[in-house]
């Protein structure tokens, strides 16, 4: 198999790209370049969420996106590391999608309440409702918020969520006291 990088690669004839690609993606995923999260905004890291949800997701944007670099950049990239950081990176986003779920899920006793008051028609503005919550909390344009720093944002929906749940639980400890 010859050196070659990304665009050199794009370039190749589909039988050739296939062969590269079979060799190349058994290869286990490696941290070569460093997903900047501390740079990312809540919109970026919601961006890479949707895009790779897709079936064919802009690998591109992905990595110029995540990586903070050029599209120069990441078109001289060896093929050899393009494949290893692409399944780092599609690792990274997972795992990053799913604590975020975890770090920011409420078990509510209401739930089947709020169910039943139509609360799955919200599911539509997922992305944008919590920092539209934020918003009502500590002022602003929701869609100001989201060029606010990921890790930011995630923080305080984070800790609005734990307040949330020990306000309820003192409403109801102090509602059993009378």
């Amino acid at each position: 198999m010859k050196q070659i990088n990304l665009k050199e690669f794009l370039e190749l004839p589909i039988s050739k790209q296939i062969e590269y690609t079979l060799l190349l993606d058994a290869q286990k995923p490696k941290e070569l370049i460093k997903v900047k999260i501390e740079q990312l905004s809540y919109n970026d890291v919601k961006q890479c969420f949707k895009e790779l949800k897709k079936t064919n997701s802009n690998i591109e944007f992905i990595f110029t996106n995540a990586l903070k670099i050029s599209k120069d950049d990441y078109l001289n990239l060896p093929i050899q590391n393009y494949f290893v950081i692409k399944k780092y990176i599609e690792k990274y986003f997972i795992s990053l999608y799913e604590n975020e779920i975890k770090l920011l899920q409420s078990i509510d006793a209401d739930a089947g309440l709020w169910e039943l008051a139509g609360g799955n028609e919200l599911n539509e503005f997922s992305d944008v409702l919590p920092l539209s919550q934020l918003a009502k909390i500590y002022g602003g344009y929701p869609f100001d918020l989201g060029e606010k720093n990921y890790i930011e944002i995630i923080y305080l929906l984070r800790m609005n969520n734990k307040q949330a749940k020990v306000e309820n639980e003192y409403q109801i400890l102090k509602s059993k006291q009378k």
